[in-house]
């Protein structure tokens, strides 16, 4: 390759041009980082006399003149500020323009001349920013309002429009683009808009609050509560409205709660109806109606009571081929529907070596051993269920160890003790409605 050098003369200085060689890759750097831009040139002799200058093309500013900082070594961008340009003439033939702190500005061609003028690009990567967005309002019915956010960032982010925990006005989830248009506003197009900017380097939101009068909407977040009799409970109806609700009452069979273990606490925002020592007639259906100038919106909520169960005997002892009978106890509101008996974590029938009847009605169940085996031995649970809940009692069943071999007499009376134990049991489901019978 032919090198070609300008030589200019001027009052006895020599200024010397050489030739600029080609970049060989650009730059990509994130914001705050630092870029080295390595200007090669062959046909100077020496850094005194060459003339090389560095510009910035996005905003054509010339950053070195002559090996040296323009702006009087005052930062371009910030006058009177350390620069954060700066020149490195280490190696020969190499012009290094140094850059700290990297901004957006600096995306862009950067063109290093001399005799001739060579270009690379830089880019500095900066995650997105919220520049504007519209500002909470407060909407009229029937009227159009334009919902707009702006970004910056490199690359240039992705803007998009979506409605906290509910789709967009037409039923969209999401809207690509700066400007969403609400056209005639009703009621259920209030709430709170998120713009969010994204880009391959990051992401950037800001949130409108979009207001318009409407008549209370109530959530309840628990719609069954239980609670056992003489125990406490809470009920908790949580409602919106504008303007704000100035009136919330509890009723039940169509009666405001009152009571002296009744406690009622209401805001703006939430009203609670407090039990304390629940009396039987206190379960049921309860009214939670709430009221602003807009209108009047009633929910309800169901107070039962849970299933209670009770077991008087936690361990059960009996011996290898005697009897055992283990007891479960429960009452509820709704009443129970469904008792179910564990074994180890298995259901009472699922093994093949179950010799068991199970017995149950509304208040009881019952298992019945008639020849205890050494598998039967365990854990046993009890689950009881209705409508609204499930409560569980756990009993141990275990062996009896017999120290001496029983005498004829002992046998009687064992036989004896057995055949009573049936004749009870059956007895108390005869006098019992008996739901169900099961052997296993």
């Amino acid at each position: 390759m032919e090198t070609i050098v300008f030589l200019l003369l001027a009052a006895g200085a020599i200024s010397v041009y050489g030739e600029v060689l080609p970049f060989t890759s650009n730059i990509t750097i994130a914001a705050s980082e630092n870029a080295e831009l390595v200007c090669r040139t062959t046909g100077i002799p020496d850094y005194s006399s060459s003339v090389i200058y560095w510009v910035r093309s996005s905003d054509s500013r010339t950053i070195t003149y002559k090996n040296e900082l323009a702006y009087n070594g005052d930062d371009p961008d910030e006058p009177g500020e350390i620069p954060r340009y700066s020149m490195d003439l280490q190696t020969p033939n190499e012009y290094t323009l140094k850059i700290t702190d990297a901004k957006y500005l600096d995306s862009g061609k950067w063109v290093c001349t001399s005799g001739n003028s060579e270009a690379v690009w830089l880019t500095v990567e900066v995650t997105p920013e919220i520049t504007y967005i519209t500002e909470d309002f407060f909407a009229k019915a029937n009227t159009t309002k334009r919902l707009r956010c702006t970004a910056t960032g490199n690359p240039t982010p992705v803007i998009t429009w979506t409605r906290y925990e509910n789709t967009l006005p037409g039923g969209d989830v999401m809207f690509h683009g700066s400007e969403l248009e609400l056209v005639n506003m009703t009621s259920s197009d209030r709430g709170t808009y998120q713009c969010v900017a994204m880009s391959a380097v990051g992401t950037a939101s800001a949130m409108v609050k979009v207001t318009m009068n409407h008549k209370p909407v109530i959530t309840i977040m628990t719609p069954v509560v239980s609670a056992p009799i003489n125990g406490t409970a809470t009920l908790v109806c949580e409602y919106a409205a504008y303007p704000p609700v100035n009136d919330a009452i509890w009723l039940r069979n169509g009666i405001p709660v009152v009571g002296f273990n009744v406690e009622i606490r209401t805001n703006t925002k939430v009203s609670s109806i407090v039990f304390r020592e629940i009396r039987p007639n206190q379960y049921g259906e309860y009214e939670c109606r709430v009221h602003n100038q807009e209108g009047t919106v009633t929910k309800t909520i169901q107070f039962i009571e849970e299933p209670i169960v009770t077991i008087t005997t936690l361990v059960v002892r009996a011996p290898i081929n005697g009897i055992a009978i283990l007891v479960c106890e429960y009452e509820a509101y709704p009443p129970v529907n469904e008792v179910t008996w564990l074994h180890d974590g298995m259901h009472v029938g699922e093994s093949g070596d179950f010799e068991v009847t199970i017995l149950t009605n509304s208040t009881k169940s019952f298992l019945f051993f008639g020849k205890v085996t050494s598998s039967q031995y365990g854990q046993y649970e009890c689950r009881v269920s209705n409508l609204e809940g499930t409560a569980i009692k756990i009993l141990q069943f275990i062996e009896a160890q017999q120290e001496t071999t029983p005498s004829p007499e002992e046998v009687s009376q064992a036989t004896t003790i057995t055949a009573s134990a049936v004749i009870m049991l059956m007895g108390f489901f005869t006098a019992t409605k008996l739901y169900f019978a099961r052997k296993f």
